[in-house]
């Protein structure tokens, strides 16, 4: 480990980590220290065995090897709640929550205030539930069923469940990666009012300009192994990223041998309309070109790319493809156009959770009835075309 030496309030502690996994040796010897009121990035490519780590300090599973110490004394988490007594709280990257709850009853889950014979005190759940959204900025109604919330707003509430702990050490598992950049403003001013309150982050991203903007050391892992700590003033991005990767980074933008305004385009949609968001909406999209919609959160960019796709429905407009009009009822229909979309939500709206890898990559479009799709006896459209509309046909 470089760096100065721990000079501040330690809040945890973990020293020779280690842990393996059939046929994988997740962590090997790992070491971290999280300080009072700083922010700790922790990273690595996928696969470095951040995650692995941050489950071991939130309970869900324990070390082979190590120690842990929080205050200076030495803790065994057996699971995650006895981590959250110790003042451990974690938002993961998948979320945790309960879509048909309301956002109070997702906050206070498992701990929710009652009166007597165990009823539970909903006005004063409500009220708790607010003070913690309103202290640190959240605009969400706590009545608001949680699945009605967008995954950005889910995100946000799944912070404010861990805020709601009271926590002295916060793991946050890649927080933006669904949030827009003024939720992320949001999730920042949170971050510094916890730090001000002594407050330990442990920081988990891959995006460097988030890193270097809000934290306070970075701790870098390359195959579960640690490649050190560094203060975010004596390291640079580039340093960083070949610790990351173990080797020097570079880019070289390809050149285009081609001018994305010559030839046919891809895709163009003219005057796509819907019944309540969308109007009018006109864009082409030609090959080899990235094309952007940018808006805040309730301005129809997903409406619209779930339009395209055909699982919502069009009031108005057409769809060329390579100049050609489509009709696009279903997301059969899209798929058989040569349409593919990757929802917002991979994990409720993108796999199948319940089947292979393999499965889920070999999935090709299918004509089925809605006898067989209601059986589950029919797959080959991602999960948003059944549970939106079905496949059609």
């Amino acid at each position: 480990m470089t760096g100065d030496s721990i000079t501040a309030d330690v809040r945890l502690e973990a020293r020779g980590i280690s842990k393996s996994f059939p046929g994988v040796r997740a962590l090997s010897r790992v070491d971290l220290d999280v300080r009072k009121g700083e922010v700790h990035a922790l990273l690595g490519e996928n696969g470095a065995g951040k995650s692995t780590l941050v489950h071991i300090l939130a309970g869900v599973f324990g070390p082979d090897e190590g120690v842990i110490r929080m205050a200076g004394r030495e803790v065994h988490f057996h699971n995650a709640r006895a981590a959250q007594e110790a003042g451990v709280a974690m938002v993961f990257q998948e979320r945790s929550l309960a879509g048909p709850l309301s956002v109070a009853e997702n906050v206070f889950f498992g701990r929710q205030p009652v009166r007597r014979w165990g009823i539970i005190d909903r006005a004063r759940l409500h009220q708790q539930t607010r003070e913690i959204l309103d202290d640190f900025g959240i605009a969400i109604d706590p009545a608001t069923p949680l699945e009605h919330l967008s995954p950005a707003q889910q995100q946000m509430v799944e912070i404010a469940k861990a805020l709601s702990l009271d926590a002295c050490l916060l793991v946050l598992d890649e927080p933006t990666s669904t949030l827009t950049e003024t939720e992320t403003t949001v999730l920042f001013r949170v971050i510094e009012r916890l730090k001000q309150r002594g407050v330990g982050i442990i920081y988990i991203s891959h995006r460097m300009a988030e890193v270097f903007r809000i934290c306070d050391r970075m701790t870098v892992l390359r195959d579960g192994i640690c490649q050190g700590t560094f203060p975010r003033d004596g390291v640079t991005q580039d340093e960083l990223i070949s610790r990351m990767v173990g080797r020097k980074s570079g880019f070289e933008q390809p050149a285009r041998t081609k001018s994305a305004a010559e030839g046919t385009p891809a895709i163009e949609v003219r005057d796509l309309s819907d019944e309540r968001l969308l109007k009018n909406i006109s864009f082409v999209a030609r090959a080899g070109e990235i094309t952007a919609f940018a808006g805040l959160a309730g301005s129809g960019r997903t409406e619209l790319a779930m339009s395209i796709f055909g699982a919502r429905p069009m009031t108005s407009g057409t769809v060329l493809i390579h100049g050609r009009p489509v009709k696009i009822h279903s997301p059969v229909d899209a798929i058989a156009a040569g349409v593919g979309y990757l929802p917002e939500d991979r994990k409720e709206a993108g796999l199948f959770l319940e089947m292979s890898v393999a499965a889920n990559v070999c999935s090709v479009p299918v004509r089925a009835s809605e006898e067989r799709l209601e059986a589950g006896g029919a797959y080959g459209l991602p999960p948003i075309a059944y549970r939106l509309q079905g496949a059609g046909g």
